[in-house]
């Protein structure tokens, strides 16, 4: 079984503003909603699921995907949307595939890690986020689609 839900219509700030994490188990829709409701004019498309097709092993998946902008945008957004911790940056300059370590990973964390791929040109492509623990793990991506980017997070359990 496989619940979506899809909201289309929101606005992204224009200028680059701060945006607030959501409330403690906050549904991504219900944030999208608070948050961008009402400001001006870039849409923004936000997408959550569910997926029960192995009922021992739970998941769940959230998506926004921007139009445009830059990286750095769409990853100032993710950080504070999926928990990625505030101490991972993307470095302006490094290798085709860089994979940096938490410097202040939580004790309970038995990973937290960034990987980051760039195109020959040395452009981020894409980032991902990995934190596993005991029980569970999320996986957050920021890619780079053409003109746009796409923000993915699947949180699973064991």
């Amino acid at each position: 079984m496989r619940r979506a839900l899809l909201l289309l219509v929101f606005a992204l700030p224009a200028a680059a503003q701060p945006v607030p994490p959501p409330q403690p188990d906050e549904a991504l829709l219900v944030w999208c909603k608070r948050v961008f409701t009402g400001r001006a004019v870039v849409p923004l498309k936000c997408e959550e699921s569910l997926d029960a097709l192995d009922p021992g092993r739970p998941s769940a998946t959230r998506v926004v995907t921007l139009p445009g902008g830059s990286f750095q945008r769409a990853w100032n957004l993710a950080v504070p949307l999926f928990g990625i911790p505030a101490g991972f940056a993307i470095p302006a300059k490094g290798p085709a595939v860089q994979t940096l370590q938490d410097p202040a990973k939580a004790a309970h964390l038995w990973t937290s890690t960034l990987t980051i791929r760039r195109d020959k040109g040395g452009q981020v492509e894409s980032a991902e986020y990995q934190r596993r623990q005991e029980g569970s793990g999320t996986v957050v991506s920021v890619t780079r689609q053409g003109t746009r980017f796409v923000l993915r997070a699947r949180d699973s359990a064991d």
